[in-house]
C-alpha cells in the first residue's frame, strides 16, 4: 500500500503545533493542510519507498534501511561529530555514499542532494521529534504568516531545522552488506542487517570510542563490518562496540559466543548421519525433540579447540590475552586453558561475587580482541551452515 503524502505532511504540521501549544495556547497554531512543496520525484520517492528495519538508538536518536527503486538507503537520526579518527583511509571505496546537506526541490540537482521528499519521509516514518531547543515562538515566527497552501524551500528548511538531524547515505551496490542480507519469503526484498550497518556506520562516519578501545580492538570490529559472516549477531557486535561498561562489551562477546555452544558437537552428528534437512533444521529438531543443551564450560572448551590454531597465528592478540589470564583465574596455572579463564570472568560478572574484577583497560583490550577474534573465526567456520536458504527461512521460523 502506499503511502499518503497528506499524512506524512499532517504529522509534521502536527508535531510543530505540539509545540506551539506547549508554550503558549494563544497562538494560533499552523493550517494543518498546509504542505511543503514537493516535486514528481519527491512525491514517489513519499509513496514508495519501503523502510526496512528501524531501529531505536540513543535518546531521540535512530536508524533505518530504506528501499527505493531497487536501490538501498541507510537513514540515521541524530547529530554526527565533525570528526572521523576512526575512518579507514586503506578502503579504495565507501560502502555507505552520504548525500549532500545542501537540499532543494530542483529536478535538475545531482542525485546525491537531500531533497524535500526524504524531509517528508524520515519525520514522518521515523517519527522524527522536534528539537527540545526549539521554542513555539521560533516556529510560528517562520511559519505562521505564510498563506499560501504550499511551504517554499526557505520555510521547507526551516521545518526540517525545526526537528532532530538526520542523514541521508546511499548503499554501494556491490557492498557487502547488501550481498550478506537476509530475503523476505513474504516480499521477496532483501534487508540489510540494520546492526551490520550501524556498525560500520559508527566506525566510518561517527565515530565513538566510549571505553577507549585500543587500534587492533577497532580494526577487529572493522573486520566484522566488512567481512564477518551473515549469520553472526551483529545487535550483540554493535551492543559491544558503543557500550560505556568494559564488563557489559565482554559479556555481548560472550553472548555471541554462547550461541554456538552445541554447534561443534551437532555438527558432528548431522556430518556422521547427513539427514535430508538443513543444519539449522536439523539444530531445530534436535532442540524441539530432545532438549539437549552442553555443559558451558566444556562447550567454550570445545569451541575454542576448533580454532586454537588459527587463533595462534594472530600472535600479538593471543599473547596479548594470555599476559592477562593470571589477573582472571584465581587458580591459574600455564595448564589453564583459555575458556577456563574466559568462563571464570563470565561468572564473575553475572553471578554474585564479592571480589571486584581488577582489569585495567589495556586488560580489557586483551580480553575482548580475544574474544573477538574467537568469534569472527568460529562464525566464519560455521557461518555458511548457520545461514537458511530464503526458501527455509520462513519454515523455521514457524518451527520455532
Amino acid at each position: 500500500m502506499a503511502r499518503s503524502i497528506k499524512r506524512c505532511n499532517e504529522y509534521i504540521i502536527e508535531r510543530l503545533n505540539e509545540r506551539i501549544k506547549l508554550e503558549d495556547r494563544l497562538i494560533e497554531p499552523l493550517d494543518i493542510n498546509r504542505a511543503i512543496k514537493l516535486n514528481k520525484s519527491d512525491r514517489e520517492l513519499i509513496r514508495k519507498a519501503k523502510c526496512l528495519s528501524p531501529q531505536g538508538l540513543f535518546l531521540q536518536e535512530k536508524a533505518a534501511c530504506f528501499r527505493y527503486k531497487s536501490e538501498y538507503y541507510f537513514v540515521y537520526v541524530g547529530t554526527e561529530k565533525p570528526e572521523t579518527p576512526n575512518k579507514n583511509q586503506d578502503r579504495s571505496y565507501n560502502d555507505l555514499i552520504r548525500f549532500s546537506e545542501d537540499k532543494g526541490i530542483d529536478d535538475e540537482e545531482p542525485e546525491n542532494k537531500i531533497k524535500f521528499g526524504w524531509t517528508v519521509l524520515v519525520i514522518s516514518e521515523l517519527k522524527v521529534a522536534v528539537r527540545s531547543s526549539v521554542t513555539g515562538s521560533e516556529i510560528y515566527n517562520a511559519l505562521g504568516a505564510i498563506n499560501d497552501n504550499y511551504y517554499d524551500a526557505d520555510a521547507s528548511h526551516n521545518i526540517q531545522g525545526f526537528f532532530e538531524d538526520f542523514h541521508v547515505y546511499k548503499i554501494d551496490s556491490d557492498s557487502l552488506l547488501l550481498e550478506q542480507s537476509v530475503k523476505s519469503q513474504k516480499d521477496s526484498i532483501r534487508y540489510p542487517d540494520i546492526s551490520r550497518v550501524l556498525l560500520l556506520y559508527f566506525l566510518d562516519y561517527n565515530p565513538v570510542n566510549n571505553l577507549n578501545f585500543e587500534k587492533k580492538t577497532i580494526e577487529i570490529f572493522y573486520t566484522f563490518a566488512y567481512e564477518g559472516e551473515a549469520s553472526i549477531p551483529f545487535d550483540n557486535i554493535l551492543d559491544s562496540y558503543l557500550s560505556f561498561s568494559w564488563k557489559y562489551s565482554f559479556l555481548d562477546i560472550y553472548r555471541c559466543l554462547e550461541r554456538l555452544f552445541g554447534i561443534p558437537q551437532i555438527f558432528k552428528l548431522y556430518e556422521t548421519i547427513l539427514p535430508n534437512i538443513i543444519f539449522l533444521n536439523f539444530v531445530n529438531k534436535i532442540e524441539q525433540f530432545i532438549s539437549w543443551k552442553p555443559k558451558e564450560e566444556d562447550a567454550l572448551k570445545e569451541l575454542l579447540n576448533v580454532i586454537k590454531k588459527k587463533s595462534e597465528e594472530n600472535v600479538d592478540i593471543f599473547n596479548g590475552f594470555q599476559s592477562v589470564k593470571p589477573k582472571i583465574s584465581l587458580n591459574f596455572s600455564e595448564k589453564t586453558q583459555d575458556a577456563v579463564v574466559i568462563y571464570s570472568l563470565r561468572n564473575k560478572i553475572v553471578h554474585f561475587n564479592p571480589e571486584k574484577i581488577q582489569l585495567e583497560e589495556s586488560d580489557w583490550n586483551q580480553v575482548i580482541s580475544f574474544c573477538l577474534l574467537s568469534t569472527y573465526l568460529l562464525y566464519k567456520k560455521y557461518g555458511e551452515f548457520l545461514r537458511l536458504p530464503d526458501s527455509d527461512q520462513e519454515e523455521l521460523t514457524e518451527n520455532i
